[in-house]
């Protein structure tokens, strides 16, 4: 190694040392021809320098350089790859591309094939090129683009690393294949390269694709009908399927596109000059006639399945057992979305068709494929309307149940989700609730393994919107199966846990610094996930699917191999899982960050204190709403709301609560009341109560989707079911009770968002009547400081309307907020000095109210007051000075508090000082303060 390439290592792990978290693998990407096994080997070395002298980020180094290494996976020297290629580029040669010779010197080789390799090749040939004459320099290119062809198809070492080479392969062949001066060649690897970016697993798919295209094209202008026709109907063949993958643009259109190509390429591939070629894209243009868009589906069809007999009229099983297979699979699919003819009788066909394809699709050499023939089959037969339907349903059963033996979560999850979620919505159907659970189950495990898998938020969604339905149906069909325990459970495990893990990871590193040795885990857990990802990478990419790809043979992994790569991933999942467990001992929140274990329910019950408190778990279905209680020595119950439905339920709360908030919010506060007792009736509260909560005090709410914006601690109780139009009330309970709208009407809605706001978020909420009031009582206090300037601004001299509400706030105050708020959302710190603003305010109220002027200038009043009116709308607390004639206290006004102190005041008159005092207590516990003057007059004011 030179001096000037280990300083490049050295700078650039320095590089890396300092640069912000997460910006390591930008900095890695613009330096990838640093980053090889000599690199790894100095980045080790100085991690364990940093180690000796006990720098803290030597493990971060350590990490990263292990992660490294399982991409620069070998030893070998620059020299052992240059010499590899040349041995590789010579037996090319020599053989004219024949694979027996060229394959086995790739096989005693695998440690090189990577993507040093790769830019080893390119950076060569590129250097190479300059110096040679342009004849040797197209010997050599054609070498290297013949030797792309061969790592295309080779079946060994890792895929994407093959595709990466003949990428490579066909860039440095252009780099001497002009279009000018070597018209064909140029043509044959732009097709080449484009083929190469059409199976790319690197690199972001659409993308891909794109690229693909534009080789494709690139390549039809030297590819023209008049001079190249084979080559032509070829890359015309390519290009539509190019068109048919295309995620960029509207897909009728690139639907359009394709049908347009694969018939062009049709006007050469005749079944007489080449019925391979012709068999081949008939079978792609069967398959862009089942997905097309634009015109009648029942014709787009019939046009398929016109294309797949075209097909096997070729494909026989004597000659193309495997095409022909996969011909019969897909014409089997044509035959169940098949609109015209009788229905039952096209079940028929497809089921036959099916049955065919397994014929050669056998578990032990096609896997993947008898796994995907099997789930069809499944479908076929559970929608079959001949024989007996009992029968067709086991017979369905039995299929999926086969399909799940290869299509297992760790192995091909996404397949096992499909599969899964079949087998659960045919046995839910029949009423076959444990083997519905079966399914389920197996397709949620799917989810939260794919999920904890996936890299990017877009394949978490992905995940999550073919996973609909299913944690729903899981939930129902235990509960129709009497098992609550597994409904909570499920219910347990579609809960939204990532934000809350952060918010407590970020509690606990608040500076954002990790202990290295917590760091040292989670790379470690990283390091062996990619591990994870290449095995799963290398079971995948065998198989291309059932539509007739064009360019690279077709590849199938036997069901021996399937089982091996399994169990290797099943081992690393293992290794993995130890890490994460050395992540929960050392950060139980962190760990739950990485990996969310779904809770068990005898979990739940612990975390209940004692038999007085209660866990209810709200989850709403397509149907009703249920509402598991789960209490902390005995079994839990259900409290079903019958007919409360996501349309029914959980949209009349976004029309009734949410869009009137953001509509209206003046609106929204006054029929905040009304709202909520309404959703007491259709929740049954009432019901729920009297059968479920008896001797319960404390109460811990866990909501689900609406649920979540409705402060449920201030539904009204014990409501009478007398109204026309109600959802389902019940009696007053014995003793009697107001009418529910009275109930309502007592607490101001304010009222109620101050009661949550006191209480910080993570905290428990304690609903009580007392806190109620309490709450109550504090809003008066507020209102009455928010209301200071409307009702004693102009006897300041202030004019309300034109004062700056944004410059004229006191900066300390705002500060002190701002603090509160950032220390994990401290509501309760931030309202105790809106309350202090709110208490000075009342107070200078009342002594101006009383006394004809204030004990401070007015302009500081000014600053307190616009301060208030700030922060408090921060939190939502606003108030309308139109719809306050009058403020009250405690439920007492202005004209009430008088005639209490005028009572006192005869009470003391008449020597009744016991009375008196039993007054201002009353009125001291309503938020009131008396204070007697020496000439006998007394004046109050609130807080």
């Amino acid at each position: 190694m030179d001096e000037q390439r280990l300083a490049a290592y050295l700078q650039l792990i320095q590089a890396l040392l300092e640069c912000p978290s997460g910006e390591e693998g930008d900095i890695l990407e613009a330096h990838r021809e640093l980053v090889d096994a000599y690199f790894v080997q100095v980045m080790e070395a100085v991690a364990a320098n940093m180690a000796a002298e006990d720098e803290s980020n030597a493990g971060w180094l350590q990490n990263l350089a292990a992660l490294l290494a399982n991409y620069v996976s070998n030893t070998a020297t620059p020299e052992e790859y240059f010499s590899f290629l040349g041995k590789v580029l010579q037996a090319t040669t020599e053989s004219n591309g024949n694979r027996q010779f060229v394959y086995p010197i790739l096989q005693e080789n695998l440690d090189k094939l990577d993507l040093n390799f790769a830019q080893i090749l390119q950076a060569w040939d590129t250097s190479t090129f300059i110096e040679l004459a342009s004849e040797e320099s197209a010997s050599i290119a054609a070498a290297i683009g013949e030797f792309g062809n061969l790592i295309q198809q080779f079946p060994l070492g890792r895929r994407t690393w093959n595709l990466e080479i003949g990428i490579a392969c066909y860039t440095a062949a252009l780099e001497v294949y002009k279009r000018d001066d070597y018209p064909e060649q140029w043509a044959n690897n732009q097709n080449n390269l484009a083929n190469s970016y059409s199976y790319r697993i690197a690199g972001v798919r659409a993308e891909n694709i794109e690229l693909a295209i534009a080789g494709y094209t690139a390549a039809l202008e030297v590819y023209t009908r008049n001079d190249y026709l084979e080559q032509w109907a070829m890359t015309q063949n390519n290009l539509g399927a190019a068109y048919s993958d295309r995620i960029e643009g509207v897909r009728a259109a690139n639907i359009e596109l394709g049908i347009a190509c694969y018939r062009s390429a049709l006007i050469v591939y005749t079944p007489e000059n080449y019925p391979e070629n012709w068999a081949g894209t008939q079978n792609n243009l069967g398959n862009a006639y089942s997905d097309r868009i634009e015109g009648v589906r029942a014709a787009n069809i019939e046009l398929a399945i016109a294309c797949f007999r075209s097909a096997l009229k070729v494909y026989i099983p004597e000659n193309y057992p495997e095409k022909w297979a996969m011909t019969q699979n897909n014409l089997g699919n044509a035959y169940s979305d098949r609109i015209e003819g009788v229905r039952a009788a096209n079940i028929e066909l497809a089921i036959a068709c099916y049955r065919s394809a397994l014929k050669v699709y056998t578990p032990e050499n096609y896997p993947e494929k008898w796994a995907a023939t099997q789930n069809n089959l499944g479908n076929a037969y559970k929608n079959r309307i001949e024989g007996v339907r009992a029968a067709n349903i086991e017979l369905a059963i039995a299929c999926y149940r086969l399909a799940l033996e290869i299509r297992t979560p760790i192995a091909f999850p996404l397949d096992c989700l499909q599969s899964g979620r079949n087998l659960g919505n045919t046995a839910f159907t029949a009423g076959f609730w444990d083997i519905a659970l079966e399914g389920f189950d197996k397709a949620i495990q799917a989810v939260e393994k794919s999920r904890s898998w996936a890299t990017s938020d877009n394949i978490r969604q992905q995940m999550i919107a073919e996973s609909i339905g299913v944690y729903e149906k899981a939930i129902q069909a235990a509960v129709n199966n009497n098992q609550l325990e597994k409904a909570i459970e499920y219910c347990d495990r579609t809960r939204a846990q990532r934000l809350v893990d952060l918010m407590h990871s970020n509690d606990l590193y608040a500076s954002g610094e990790i202990p290295p040795a917590v760091q040292k885990y989670l790379d470690e857990f990283k390091a062996k996930q990619q591990e994870i990802d290449a095995e799963v990478e290398q079971l995948r990419n065998p198989s291309e699917g059932d539509k007739g790809l064009v360019g690279v043979g077709s590849q199938s992994r036997s069901r021996a191999d399937t089982s091996a790569y399994t169990k290797k991933i099943q081992e690393l999942e293992g290794e993995k899982q130890q890490i994460w467990e050395n992540i929960r001992r050392l950060d139980p929140v962190l760990a739950g960050q990485v990996q969310v274990v779904p809770m068990q329910f005898a979990a739940m019950q612990q975390l209940i204190d004692n038999s007085q408190t209660a866990i209810l778990c709200f989850y709403t279905t397509q149907n009703d709403t249920h509402v598991f209680v789960i209490y902390k020595d005995k079994a839990p119950q259900i409290h079903t709301c019958l007919g409360e439905g996501w349309a029914s339920f959980q949209q009349w709360i976004f029309e009734n609560w949410l869009s009137p908030y953001l509509a209206d919010k003046k609106v929204w506060r006054q029929g905040m009341g009304e709202f909520l007792s309404q959703l007491s009736r259709r929740l049954k509260v009432d019901e729920l109560i009297g059968n479920c909560l008896d001797g319960i005090q404390e109460l811990i709410v866990i909501p689900h989707l609406y649920l979540h914006q409705i402060p449920l601690a201030a539904l009204p109780v014990n409501t009478l079911a007398t109204e026309e139009g109600g959802h389902g009330g019940t009696a007053p309970t014995q003793g009697g009770s107001k009418n529910h709208s009275d109930n309502a009407k007592a607490v101001e809605p304010m009222a109620v968002r101050l009661f949550v706001l006191i209480a910080q978020y993570r905290s428990q909420i304690d609903f009580t009547e007392e806190a109620i009031a309490g709450a109550q009582n504090g809003w008066h206090t507020l209102k009455e400081g928010l209301l200071f300037g409307s009702q004693h601004g102009s006897k300041l001299g202030w004019d309300v309307d034109k004062i700056d509400k944004l410059t004229g706030q006191n900066s300390t105050l705002v500060q002190q907020f701002q603090a509160a708020m950032d220390d994990d959302f401290n509501t309760p710190g931030a309202l105790t000095l809106l309350f202090e603003l709110a208490k000075e305010l009342g107070k200078e109220g009342n002594v101006l109210v009383h006394q004809g002027k204030t004990e401070t200038a007015a302009e500081l009043l000014q600053q307190k007051w616009v301060t208030l009116v700030n922060l408090a709308g921060v939190l939502g607390l606003e108030v309308s000075p139109e719809a306050e004639t009058e403020i009250s206290v405690g439920g007492l006004t202005d004209g009430e508090i008088e005639a209490m102190i005028q009572q006192r005041k005869d009470a003391r008159k008449a020597k009744n000082f016991a009375e008196g005092d039993r007054i201002r207590n009353e009125l001291k516990d309503k938020g009131i303060t008396l204070i007697d003057q020496k000439d006998g007059i007394t004046i109050w004011h609130r807080g």
